[in-house]
């Protein structure tokens, strides 16, 4: 009897270990995901204000490009003269036909030239008349810009100077050329979540059913679908400052509702000043794995607790099968082991939803360089044929010009390889002393200037089969690592390789503070990092681990605190036995 009732306490205390566990466990695995979610949107955040900001640029660009072209059609002697002649009570066609053979006249996104006198239209290059124009245009030094609306509808966007006695000279841009025109180099997916807002809350551009739609902002309503949307860019708008939130939207694609994250970039003296700039995303669809992955962490969990429970029940019951318990202890390793690879998985593919996003802005950020140089590298050239043969000394220094732009367009050209989306995973034969240069040279903007970066390539010409990007990436990795260790000294970074019997062995050392023991058994765990808050992720040794093991290599690291760090990667050869 005695035995009995001891049995049911025993009972009774395992129960109620097993439901507190539950329920611990169950408040874990939410404190997982609320911290993991704030992650991911802090993460977003950053990606969608940097993209926002790179279309901001972009605008300014163009809008720059567009008001120094009125401004040299206007001040030109051709165009001063029918001017004159017309404001005298001379024909209009041949002021027109002027217009028509400026830069604005042969801009083929500029959809009209028109004049201004005390306010009102008085002459258009292509003769139309029935442009009503906003009031309150936004002036940004001595240029107003305004929208206005077309015979058939069409929102421009036209650019306004004075010259003066009541005269202004402007042009009109399709809003719609001018959005595609500035996200051309984005892909399909950010083109859709892209929206643009004269500053005067006028006029909205944005993309519907594949098209590019320019709407006036008066004509939407609490119903449409872009509303919500529409009233956090006008709020930001008017506050002038950047910022995030959530915002309802409806696909246009598939009219499926979905809770969307958007970045405002407001119109102000430090951006274009005249169109605010919004860039949203499907939040939903972003954290979908992650709310699915902390689902399966529950069921798995709760599953092996009970699991638990029924076999201590089972003791107590019967007293017997210390064999059978053995088992079920096994069960529940293999089902431990298979949570921590689903977590594992989990967050290596929101780490490559993070990768692809910051390769799209590399790209665009690259291609934003390439238009920068362009114009360097094409007036140096003209320069150079333009030059009379006695002034050597400003030849060789507009020569130097040149080169300096060419070396930089090569840096960004790899920039772009290495940013490229879609990059593959085939494996191809690479010789590793090669890879090793252009890594070091796409490496060096980023290194401190009081670094030095040695190389020591004695690899021979022998290669290994690999994948270029993931060994790149690889070799980044380190590098950043080594600068960020040296940089507050005057440091030294030596890159080497050499032949071992059937491998080349690559290392990267450094002069640095090195690691602390304590550090050192964790530094290939992910999400694990030394440095400040928002200055690491923590992914880059575990990223650098996860390729070796792809490439059947090894990678091993030595340092000694105060004197410096070393690490070694080895990888096979590749023999061509054809």
């Amino acid at each position: 009897m005695k035995k009995t009732r001891y049995s049911r306490v025993r009972f009774s205390i395992v129960v109620t270990v097993m439901v507190l566990l539950v329920v611990a466990g169950v408040a874990l695995a939410v404190r997982m995901f609320q911290d993991y979610s704030a992650l991911i949107l802090k993460n977003t955040d950053n990606q969608l204000i940097s993209l926002a900001r790179s279309v901001d640029l972009s605008a300014e660009s163009e809008l720059d490009r567009y008001t120094e072209n009125l401004i040299h059609t206007m001040e030109h002697e051709e165009c001063k003269k029918a001017e004159a002649v017309w404001l005298a009570g001379g024909e209009e066609e041949t002021f027109r036909e002027v217009l028509a053979g400026s830069l604005l006249g042969q801009d083929a996104k500029v959809a009209d030239v028109v004049v201004l006198v005390d306010g009102e239209l008085r002459l258009s290059k292509n003769g139309e008349w029935d442009y009503q124009f906003f009031e309150n245009g936004d002036a940004i030094d001595g240029v107003e810009v305004r929208p206005c609306v077309g015979e058939d509808g069409t929102i421009y966007m036209t650019i306004l100077k004075e010259r003066g006695n009541g005269i202004a000279y402007g042009i009109l841009i399709n809003l719609a050329s001018f959005y595609e025109e500035i996200t051309v180099n984005l892909s399909a997916e950010l083109q859709n979540e892209i929206v643009m807002m004269d500053a005067g809350a006028k006029a909205l551009v944005h993309r519907q059913e594949q098209k590019v739609v320019v709407d006036e902002i008066s004509s939407f309503s609490e119903g449409d679908s872009k509303f919500s949307m529409l009233q956090f860019l006008v709020s930001q708008q008017e506050k002038s400052e950047e910022g995030t939130d959530f915002c309802d939207a409806v696909s246009s694609a598939t009219g499926k509702a979905y809770t969307a994250r958007m970045a405002v970039v407001p119109a102000t003296e430090d951006t274009n000043g005249v169109l605010a700039i919004g860039v949203s995303t499907d939040y939903d669809e972003m954290t979908r794995p992650m709310r699915s992955g902390t689902v399966r962490l529950i069921v798995y969990g709760g599953t092996a607790l009970l699991g638990v429970v029924c076999l201590i029940i089972l003791l107590l019951q019967t007293f017997r099968g210390s064999l059978r318990a053995m088992r079920e202890v096994e069960i529940l390793q293999e089902k431990n082991a298979a949570m921590e690879e689903l977590n594992r998985q989990t967050q290596e593919f929101a780490h490559h939803q993070r990768l692809e996003l910051m390769g799209t802005l590399t790209s665009g950020i690259a291609h934003e360089f390439n238009n920068l140089l362009a114009p360097i590298m094409g007036y140096s050239i003209l320069i150079l044929e333009k030059l009379p043969p006695e002034e050597t000394e400003l030849y060789d220094e507009v020569l130097e010009i040149y080169n300096t732009s060419m070396k930089a367009k090569t840096v960004v050209s790899r920039l772009q390889d290495l940013a490229r989306k879609n990059a593959g995973t085939d494996f191809k034969e690479l010789v590793l002393d090669e890879v090793v240069q252009k890594v070091v040279e796409i490496a060096n903007p980023a290194k401190p200037k009081t670094v030095d970066v040695r190389m020591e390539l004695n690899g021979e010409g022998n290669r290994i089969m690999g994948n270029e990007t993931q060994i790149s990436q690889l070799l980044l990795n380190l590098l950043i690592n080594a600068f960020h260790a040296t940089e507050e000294n005057d440091g030294i970074v030596t890159v080497s390789t050499e032949v071992r019997e059937k491998s080349l062995l690559l290392k990267v050392s450094d002069n640095g503070y090195g690691i602390s023991e304590e550090t050192m058994e964790r530094i290939f765990e992910p999400f694990f990092t030394t440095k400040k808050g928002g200055e690491g992720t923590g992914l880059g040794l575990a990223i650098a681990e996860q390729v070796v093991e792809e490439h059947h290599g090894a990678i091993k690291v030595e340092s000694q605190k105060g004197v410096g760090t070393t690490f070694s990667v080895e990888l096979p050869i590749f023999f061509d036995e054809s």
